[in-house]
């Protein structure tokens, strides 16, 4: 499937993440009330899984990675909430649709997956990089080359272009990987191009908001647990898509990451003041841990 106006590997990502972060308002939607309530979650479910659904059929498989890890997050901070009849009803819905996904020739997923697997196995046995996978593990291969020779302040865009093109010219590298600007990973480009300096700053970029976020998954108030869901699960898919893309590289991974991060940590800070302000309100732990 193709991405539409974006590129492909961020469609299926970006699809993956709105999906994710539907799921993360569930509690929000189970604090409300009456109809309000049915209402909330059926849409919150529905997009959740219409996301999911986009990210598989873009046959992004770096997005379905981290996955698991994602619905660890959730069962984490709603488990306690849903009955273990409702849960094993759902773990056996999501199994069997990705199974159906899977097994239907027309979505393509069996295909991507199996793909991956000849891929891999291509490259390690005969260097193969003429494949999707097999121009990753090449790229990655190069990358951590240019990284040991000068590891401390990188070796910037153009520097990147030339010593790739120089380690092709020497047969160090195929020449399937030299119509790339980056080796399609986000840890290995900030460092191969911006030094040590450059991908410590990435991570601070991930794990400082994850850290901040991830103390607030306990709070009693269903409404700042789900924007410290969406908090959470914002750095950590981010961290997963890095794996096999660069997500900086494009305004939209960018915008996304920047603007999501701002809007659900504004509101996430705005929501405890007011319940700052009316102590008796719903989250004293909040108030105890952050006031």
């Amino acid at each position: 499937m193709r991405g539409g106006f974006t590129n492909t590997i961020n469609f299926g990502d970006i699809c993956m993440l709105m999906g994710l972060m539907c799921l993360a308002g569930l509690g929000w939607a189970m604090s409300q009330a009456g109809a309000r309530r049915r209402y909330w979650l059926l849409a919150l479910l529905i997009g959740g899984a219409f996301g999911i659904i986009g990210s598989l059929m873009s046959g992004t498989r770096g997005a379905w990675i981290g996955f698991p890890f994602a619905a660890w997050v959730l069962y984490r901070s709603y488990g306690e909430m849903i009955s273990r009849r409702v849960l094993w009803l759902g773990v056996f819905m999501c199994a069997g649709v990705i199974a159906l996904m899977v097994m239907t020739q027309a979505t393509g997923v069996q295909q991507r997956v199996e793909a991956g697997v000849s891929d891999v196995t291509k490259y390690v046995e005969d260097r193969n990089a003429c494949t999707s996978a097999g121009a990753r593990l090449e790229m990655w291969r190069g990358a951590v080359l240019m990284i040991a020779e000068q590891p401390w302040l990188g070796r910037g865009e153009t520097g990147y272009t030339e010593a790739r093109d120089a380690m092709i010219e020497q047969g160090e590298l195929s020449r399937h990987v030299q119509e790339y600007s980056h080796p399609h990973n986000e840890f290995l480009d900030a460092w191969v191009k911006r030094g040590i300096l450059g991908l410590l700053a990435l991570l601070a970029l991930y794990l400082v908001p994850l850290r901040l976020f991830y103390r607030r998954l306990d709070c009693d108030d269903l409404t700042l647990r789900s924007l410290a869901v969406a908090g959470v699960l914002l750095p950590l898919t981010f961290l997963d898509f890095g794996m096999t893309w660069v997500m900086f590289s494009q305004a939209s991974g960018v915008m996304i990451y920047a603007y999501w991060l701002a809007i659900v940590w504004g509101t996430l800070r705005a929501h405890e003041r007011r319940l700052e302000a009316a102590p008796p309100a719903a989250c004293d732990k909040a108030q105890a841990k952050y006031g």
